[in-house]
């Protein structure tokens, strides 16, 4: 792993993910939306809901939004841009990269 490469490909991405406002609103909305859902449906369904669930939903609803935007991270982009990263750095770190 190349930590310079790693660097390099996570400052590139960034730049490109703050440039467009749409998916930043758009996670912002699934979460509020998914937390809107899990209000309701627990506190119609019982008086009082304590902290464990909460905490079990805010990490899950996490997880899902952690996988919606490395889905659109690989797959939303051109196959050219693939081919850079395939000449100027390792898989490995293109992975890393993304994930970060």
């Amino acid at each position: 792993m190349n930590v310079k490469s790693v660097w390099a490909i996570t400052k590139k991405e960034f730049l490109i993910e703050f440039r467009d406002r749409n998916p930043f609103f758009s996670m912002l909305s699934y979460v509020f939306g998914i937390a809107l859902i899990c209000y309701f449906g627990l506190v119609l369904k019982t008086s009082r809901v304590n902290g464990i669930t909460w905490n079990a939903l805010f990490w899950i609803n996490l997880f899902f939004i952690a996988q919606i935007s490395i889905g659109k991270s690989f797959f939303g982009e051109s196959k050219y841009r693939n081919y850079y990263y395939a000449l100027v750095a390792k898989p490995l770190d293109v992975i890393i990269a993304k994930i970060v």
